[in-house]
C-alpha cells in the first residue's frame, strides 16, 4: 500500500532539525525563505531566534530571488559572524558554489543544506493566484514523494 507524503510533516521535520542544531550550539543562525505578510511572495530571512523557524518554509513553492544571491548579499563584507545554516534548492547550491569560486560568496562559517526538489512555481503565476499555486505545488510534492511498493 502506498504511503502519502505529508508536506507539512516534512516541513516540520526540517525545521525541527534546525531547532536541534541551534539548541546544541552547532549553528547560531538559519537562513531560509519565509512567506511575506501579504502571502503573495517569500523573502530570504536570517534568524538567530529559534521561535521564528516555525514561520519559515524551507520548501517554498517559488524563488523570488535565487538563494545564492541572498547568500552573496549576506556574506558580501566577508565571512559570516555566526555559524550560519542555509537551506537551498540543489540548483541554488550549485550557484552558490560557482559564486564561491568567483570569490563572491565567503563560505567560512556557512553550512549548506538541501533536499530533493521538484522545481518552483513561476513567480508571475504565483503573484496572480498565490493560494491556488501553493496548493498546486503541494500536490506536485505529494505526487513526487509517494512511496510505491
Amino acid at each position: 500500500m502506498a504511503k502519502i507524503f505529508d508536506v507539512e510533516k516534512y516541513r516540520k521535520e526540517i525545521i525541527g532539525f534546525f531547532e536541534q542544531a541551534m539548541d546544541s550550539g552547532r549553528i547560531d543562525a538559519v537562513m531560509m525563505p519565509m512567506q511575506v505578510p501579504s502571502k503573495d511572495s517569500y523573502a530570504w530571512i536570517v534568524t538567530t531566534d529559534k521561535s521564528m523557524l516555525k514561520q519559515m518554509n524551507p520548501i517554498a513553492p517559488i524563488m523570488p530571488i535565487n538563494g545564492a544571491n541572498a547568500l552573496k548579499r549576506y556574506t558580501r563584507k566577508g565571512k559570516a559572524e555566526l555559524n550560519l545554516a542555509v537551506v537551498l534548492r540543489p540548483c541554488e547550491i550549485r550557484a552558490s558554489i560557482d559564486l564561491m569560486k568567483l570569490k563572491q560568496v565567503n563560505a567560512e562559517k556557512v553550512f549548506l543544506f538541501s533536499f530533493d526538489c521538484v522545481g518552483a512555481v513561476p513567480m508571475q503565476d504565483y503573484i496572480v493566484d498565490a493560494e491556488n499555486k501553493e496548493k498546486q505545488f503541494i500536490e506536485i510534492l505529494v505526487h513526487e514523494f509517494v512511496d510505491t511498493p
